[in-house]
């Protein structure tokens, strides 16, 4: 409800729109999540639009929206051209008008209504999701999905996030917990690959039900600092991580709660914000002429040790990951140079520049990470 009173409370038009000429939203980034792609679903990845809330008087709230929008593809020759298009971006000088009209090109492929049959609209977003503390506390993450209602208009509605659990079952020793236990290790493989979907429900032995389980995953993710954890996991013999190394109980828990909101968001596990911005964002709001902070967890290139005391660091650098992966899986050759890529198109500076012929299981399906 306070969302949609945030909405109500927007300038609006003498017709009922909005008049963007007061926009209540300012664009924080636009960013390409080809690593995310999966053929089978139909899917080349998702292309993003990251928006900052604004009061009243034009000044950024502790507010961020994300509207997530499918890239469409039924075959691995559309992977390549989603690739490409994206890829030739880093060919213009960042800001220039070539290179505005080309990210305006590559935006309108999938942002447009009536371009995804079968969807409301015909609109290919997959979701909208929320993050904020300026409604409520504490810091909260939803998600909703475009959808025609009963009576006819097209709206948000508001629906599970995607792989995070219920916090009851983050509490030591619970029940809950124990549950929690059962399904990662039933889930190992899948988990430690970043490619599981946690159910709506499970039975006592940790596995999917349509009905009559312990509900699992959680109405909206609430961001109060706890670090995902359990006790008594344990990793089958050779399974590896999707980089090919061998896994280990630490990298199966963190695997586990980087793939939820409130650890993809969080501080500890994430090192989502910085030493100079808010810890719960990875990308931060912004005052009209600055530009965007991103977060430690997208560009830093320092260790950090694993939150639960396991003894392993870790380098996040999640934006080198996806770069690597562009450049390695996705586009067959890279006539761009990795300096000028990092430095226009996706902010980034430390990653391989050696390019590798695609294989089609790589091209076809990439992380199942969705924050």
């Amino acid at each position: 409800p306070a969302i949609q009173e945030t909405i109500d409370g927007w300038p609006k038009l003498a017709n009922g729109k909005l008049d963007l000429t007061q926009a209540p939203v300012r664009l924080l980034a636009i960013v390409n999540r080809m690593d995310v792609r999966n053929i089978d679903k139909g899917s080349a990845g998702e292309g993003r639009f990251v928006f900052g809330v604004l009061d009243a008087s034009g000044n950024p709230r502790q507010f961020t929206m994300i509207f997530e929008y499918n890239l469409p593809a039924q075959t691995l020759a559309d992977v390549r051209q989603w690739g490409k298009v994206w890829h030739e971006l880093g060919t213009k000088t960042l800001g220039s008008p070539e290179y505005n009209s080309a990210l305006q090109a590559v935006t309108d492929k999938f942002s447009l209504n009536g371009l995804q049959s079968g969807r409301a609209n015909g609109n290919p977003i997959n979701q909208v999701r929320t993050n904020e503390i300026a409604l409520a506390g504490p810091w909260e993450l939803r998600e909703f999905n475009l959808s025609v209602t009963s009576a006819g208009p097209t709206r948000l509605v508001p629906v599970p996030v995607k792989n995070n659990p219920d916090l009851s079952f983050n509490v030591a020793g619970s029940s809950n917990s124990a549950l929690l236990s059962k399904y990662v290790n039933k889930n190992a493989v899948n988990i430690l690959l970043e490619r599981h979907e946690t159910p709506a429900q499970l039975d006592p032995n940790g596995v999917a039900v349509a009905s009559g389980g312990t509900p699992f995953t959680a109405g909206s993710s609430l961001n109060n600092v706890p670090i995902w954890n359990t006790t008594g996991l344990v990793v089958p013999a050779g399974a590896k991580l999707a980089d090919g190394t061998a896994a280990n109980v630490g990298d199966l828990m963190h695997k586990f709660a980087i793939n939820t909101c409130n650890g993809c968001h969080n501080s500890r596990e994430a090192r989502s914000g910085s030493a100079t911005f808010n810890r719960f964002l990875q990308i931060n709001v912004r005052s009209a002429g600055v530009e965007s902070q991103l977060s430690d967890f997208l560009i830093s290139t320092t260790p950090v040790l694993d939150p639960r005391g396991t003894g392993q660091s870790r380098v996040f650098n999640d934006l080198g990951r996806r770069l690597t992966d562009l450049q390695t899986k996705v586009i067959a050759s890279c006539p761009v140079p990795v300096a000028a890529v990092a430095a226009s198109t996706l902010r980034t500076a430390t990653v391989s520049s050696t390019t590798t012929t695609n294989t089609t299981t790589s091209l076809g399906k990439g992380s199942g990470r969705v924050h």
